[in-house]
């Protein structure tokens, strides 16, 4: 699922920002579960989360999902 997921997630980020190259999404696993920790441009943060935090907790909301459904716990951290 993390690698899968990893790369989805890169997907939809890419249609959110204009910077493409500057996303980078860095998957870190340990007891807890998965963290998906997401950079992108500066510019773009703003794009990213959306509308008071609607983007970002669509993604998060789809994260823990797909974590459900593999028996595992999965989040999104957006970092500046």
């Amino acid at each position: 699922m993390s690698e899968n997921f990893e790369q989805w997630l890169t997907v939809v980020i890419s249609r959110l920002v204009a910077k493409k190259e500057s996303i980078e999404v860095v998957r870190t696993v340990d007891e807890e579960g998965t963290l998906f920790t997401v950079k992108v441009a500066d510019e773009d943060i703003g794009k990213l989360i959306g509308k008071k935090g609607t983007n970002a907790k669509a993604l998060r909301v789809i994260a823990r999902a797909a974590g459900y459904l593999e028996d595992m716990k999965a989040s999104i951290k957006i970092d500046a």
